[in-house]
């Protein structure tokens, strides 16, 4: 009975301790939730910041991955195109069923991300909310607009994100943005099955479509609802309370190198069997640029005689023409066809072509000196990285940072490997001698 006395005479004592722990936890938890800032100026918990930036990055990364193929093969219920390119973004998911539309424009340019075309689990950020995608138009697929834009390294992204609410630019230049929404705040209505009108397209839609149930304005008028925002990563002054969104751009540094890698293995492998099948067993000539020694003030990408530097000629090629056969000796040569993006796209444009004379149709004079004395070259391309402020322009020196590498005489024929380290560098390919 005394023990019985003695244990309950210690319970208050312990329940008064445990209450103490309880409240010390929470304020400390509190604390802790106000303190842990996320670098996109919401004040989401550290954890939740986590999972959503790995969500994050998996869409950019699938993003990139679809863009070395583009929109190749459609989907099914969308048109089938010949000019599926490099470069070229999957259209939002405007219907919630993880596939792409087949167009997008203005307030289609925003929706949910679309994991079934991009071959990837379904991306929730940390409240379980499906994370959302806004895509530059100049991106778009082919056949997803009636006035498709050229892509290419000089193409550039028209979406701009900012943070501290429009206080501090990233960049004007995005080509995605892709958004963890979070919990809803303020005014926001997800509830499924019921219909609304919606701020972002200005008609009666699902309320789990309407991108203004899910995405934030900004006190200075940022506007991560809207197709072309501009968006806004954090607030001058953290509010969880009405903005809890997460964005992660995506830049054409971030792009524009993989697709250009792409594009690179294209064009040697289409010159290396253009040597191996013409009938002269040589490499075509260059295409005139409007400097150095064969300068003309045509920039068409066609060959001319006897331009061994310049453009690739990806228009038509000389003397044996792309997609053409010739009989020689008896035997039967035929060019490949030239890959339609290529030429939709200008990648001739922005791309550097030097061909060895001994390689040329002239056949005469000596191969690429490549990184000292020995000939042990035949060709060179140089694809310039993601375009900058200076760009486009119709001087080497804003495309190639090396000078050794922008010839300029009858004969040059020395070029070296860029310099440079930097992941948006210039980068030199070759196709060996002989």
């Amino acid at each position: 009975m005394k023990n019985s006395l003695r244990e309950n005479a210690a319970a208050p004592r312990q329940r008064g301790v445990a209450i103490l722990l309880t409240l010390i936890l929470l304020l400390m938890l509190g604390a802790f939730g106000i303190t842990r800032l996320v670098s996109s100026g919401t004040s989401i918990a550290s954890k939740q910041v986590t999972e959503n930036s790995a969500q994050l990055n998996i869409v950019k990364t699938a993003l990139i991955a679809y863009a070395m193929n583009g929109r190749n093969p459609a989907p099914t219920l969308c048109p089938t195109t010949t000019n599926a390119r490099p470069g070229e973004l999957p259209c939002p998911d405007t219907t919630g069923d993880g596939i792409e539309e087949c167009s997008c424009s203005g307030a289609q340019s925003i929706g949910r991300v679309p994991w079934k075309t991009l071959g990837i689990a379904e991306p929730r950020d940390a409240s379980g909310e499906p994370l959302w995608y806004a895509l530059s138009d100049n991106f778009r697929a082919w056949t997803a607009t009636a006035s498709p834009v050229v892509i290419n390294s000089d193409t550039k992204g028209g979406l701009a994100v900012w943070k501290d609410d429009l206080s501090s630019n990233l960049t004007n230049e995005a080509v995605a943005v892709i958004i963890a929404p979070g919990q809803v705040v303020g005014t926001q209505k997800r509830a499924a099955g019921t219909t609304a009108s919606c701020t972002t397209t200005n008609t009666v839609i699902a309320q789990t479509l309407c991108a203004s149930n899910y995405m934030e304005s900004s006190p200075n008028g940022g506007y991560n609802w809207k197709y072309n925002g501009p968006f806004v990563m954090t607030l001058a002054t953290p509010a969880a309370e009405t903005f809890n969104d997460q964005l992660l751009a995506v830049t054409t540094s971030d792009l524009i190198p993989q697709v250009e890698q792409r594009v690179a293995r294209d064009v040697i492998s289409l010159f290396t069997q253009y040597k191996a099948n013409s009938a002269c067993k040589c490499l075509p000539w260059a295409a005139p640029k409007n400097t150095g020694a064969f300068a003309q003030t045509l920039d068409n990408g066609n060959s001319m005689s006897p331009n061994i530097y310049g453009y690739p000629p990806l228009e038509t090629a000389s003397p044996e023409d792309w997609g053409t056969s010739k009989k020689q000796g008896g035997v039967t040569y035929t060019i490949p066809a030239m890959p339609a993006y290529l030429k939709n796209n200008d990648w001739w444009r922005v791309l550097y072509y030097g061909v060895g004379k001994k390689v040329s149709p002239s056949q005469n004079g000596s191969a690429i000196m490549l990184n000292g004395s020995t000939q042990n070259t035949s060709l060179v391309l140089i694809t310039p990285g993601p375009a900058g402020a200076s760009r486009p322009s119709t001087s080497w020196s804003n495309y190639i940072e090396d000078s050794t590498n922008i010839a300029t005489g009858t004969n040059d024929n020395t070029y070296i490997t860029p310099t440079s380290t930097t992941y948006t560098r210039d980068r030199l390919y070759s196709i060996p001698y002989p």
